[in-house]
């Protein structure tokens, strides 16, 4: 059975671990995703508890990353053209509360900033 998401974050920082939401776009390939794919794996074990938002699909190389990493998609379930990622993004920085958000590049740190 899965720890809720809060309960998760209040002992992380009991414990005294850094909790890092990571913020992409997508984790389609590419360079970027590669290199974030890369620095989750490389800050395991150093005091982080990590998640990512993915602001639109997950993509292919979400299933490179550690299972103990959450990663959500803030893909609308029904098509609209509003698109209410930052709305679904602030929902889960208020449920994650990390101490570090860490927008990869300007596509996402804009969208990031307002959610």
């Amino acid at each position: 059975m899965k720890t809720p998401l809060r309960q998760r974050a209040a002992s992380a920082s009991d414990r005294g671990t850094v909790r890092i939401l990571h913020v992409v776009r997508t984790l389609n390939a590419g360079g970027l995703e590669v290199g974030l794919v890369n620095l989750v794996r490389g800050l395991r074990g150093g005091g982080f508890q990590q998640a990512v938002c993915c602001l639109e699909e997950k993509g292919e190389l979400a299933s490179q990353l550690p299972e103990d990493v959450p990663v959500w998609s803030c893909r609308s379930a029904k098509p609209s053209r509003w698109k209410r990622h930052e709305l679904k993004a602030a929902s889960i920085i208020r449920e994650y509360r990390p101490q570090v958000v860490h927008a990869r590049n300007y596509g996402a740190w804009i969208d990031a900033a307002f959610a």
